[in-house]
């Protein structure tokens, strides 16, 4: 619980870099309290956290495999190559790559492992919620990978479901799908009017 409490202690306020010292002490006390106690799926209730913290922590993370991406990995453009290739030349983008992927189909497990369509529909919302989140933090990597796992055929045709998501949170979701449409255009936009850290 300790760790909890002080995860949650990270202000809306501070920018992300300044957060990055705070995650580091944050993860030693995490690493603490993660040997005392073990992680149970079956117990853990996602709806019981607040989709900002975990927006948060999110963001720190994403921070963490984004800042070690290197300019030579972008120039080499070596995600056009083939597998063996393309681990060695761009072993950090790969991994970026990857982490998108874990978000958007842990986001689509997330809902489907419930059984009916009013705790699913409660998940949709929750991720609808954790994207606005990101969205306000900028975060558009795990943004877009949590509307691709909504977006994924598994839920989108969940129709019982959706018709228990409000008219606002649909609204919302269908804004952060418009993102990826016409070539990134919405995306692309975006990026040309946010202010830089």
């Amino acid at each position: 619980k300790q760790w909890y409490q002080r995860r949650v202690a990270i202000t809306a306020g501070d920018s992300i870099y300044q957060q990055c010292d705070q995650h580091k002490k944050v993860e030693e006390v995490h690493l603490k309290c993660a040997k005392t106690y073990t992680y149970d799926p079956n117990l853990f209730n996602l709806l019981k956290l607040s989709p900002e913290v975990l927006a948060k922590q999110v963001t720190l993370h994403d921070l963490k495999h984004f800042k070690v991406i290197s300019a030579s990995e972008l120039y080499s453009r070596g995600w056009e190559k083939k597998e063996p290739e393309k681990l060695k030349l761009i072993p950090n983008v790969h991994k970026f790559t990857s982490h998108f992927n874990q978000i958007s189909y842990w986001v689509a497990g997330e809902i489907l492992k419930e059984t009916s369509p009013r705790l699913r529909a409660e998940k949709i919302t929750y991720f609808i919620k954790m994207a606005k989140n990101l969205d306000d933090l900028q975060n558009y990597h795990s943004l877009v990978a949590i509307v691709m796992g909504m977006n994924l055929n598994a839920i989108f045709r969940l129709h019982q479901t959706w018709e228990l998501v409000s008219k606002k949170d649909k609204a919302s979701f269908k804004s952060y799908v418009d993102l990826s449409n016409n070539n990134w255009m919405k995306l692309k936009e975006l990026f040309e009017d946010i202010d830089l850290p």
